[in-house]
């Protein structure tokens, strides 16, 4: 990546909003640059979850997307569902067109691919049971890793230094097969 392309990447990443940089700096940037800058951030979605026994509560999907490089970032999604089971996945996501594909786990048992859609409105989260029968090792007997975003909850990362400290996010680098370092 040119210095220019890094300067003007990572100003999308810290500020989402094209309109920032000049129209000069927009034309050297990738659409998967763009795209990265465009969707960074971190999503939550609050709602009123209970237990079987009749109890309420509240709880809070989170949505993390954070850029490492032109066409790659980092997700994590954390994941409530009925009756207090929860879930969870993480890794390195490769660009696709207005979407991120997470695929992680080496087996078929373990191997999950979610695959997240941005819309104008929302983020759908798309897993495919049957191709990647792996993905129910991700949540509870009660959750599933398909499910939704609005894309007007998303905010900057204020805590993005604890974040790239996290044990989850130097995995997922460890974990990630970067195209340099692939066989």
């Amino acid at each position: 990546m040119s210095i220019r392309n890094f300067i003007a990447f990572s100003v999308l990443t810290l500020f989402p909003i094209c309109e920032v940089i000049g129209e000069e700096a927009k034309k050297t940037l990738s659409e998967a640059e763009m795209f990265l800058g465009r969707v960074a951030g971190v999503y939550k979605k609050k709602f009123g979850n209970s237990l079987v026994d009749g109890s309420k509560y509240e709880s809070e999907d989170i949505l993390e997307v954070v850029p490492i490089e032109q066409k790659a970032a980092y997700v994590r999604m954390k994941l409530n569902f009925f009756n207090g089971h929860t879930g969870g996945i993480y890794g390195v996501a490769q660009y696709g067109k207005d979407s991120l594909i997470l695929d992680v786990g080496t087996t078929p048992n373990s191997r999950c691919v979610v695959e997240l859609v941005w819309s104008q409105d929302e983020v759908i989260s798309n897993a495919d049971y049957d191709k990647t029968p792996g993905c129910s090792m991700f949540h509870g007997a009660r959750g599933s890793m398909n499910g939704s975003f609005a894309t007007s909850k998303r905010r900057n990362i204020k805590y993005l230094k604890r974040l790239k400290n996290s044990r989850q996010y130097k995995e997922a680098l460890s974990n990630w097969k970067h195209p340099t370092n692939s066989k």
